[in-house]
């Protein structure tokens, strides 16, 4: 259930999850969002 809120609010912003998982060793979850530039963040303000 976790996973699945993280993936909705990701792909909400633009963003990507990745996993690579192995056989005994676990799994490791990537998480990219996008970046805005500073004069889009400004204008919201």
């Amino acid at each position: 259930l976790g996973l699945s809120i993280c993936h909705s609010i990701v792909t909400e912003h633009g963003g990507q999850i990745y996993v690579s998982s192995q056989l005994g060793k676990g799994a490791t979850i990537f998480i990219e969002l996008p970046i805005k530039s500073s004069a889009h963040i400004k204008s919201l303000l």
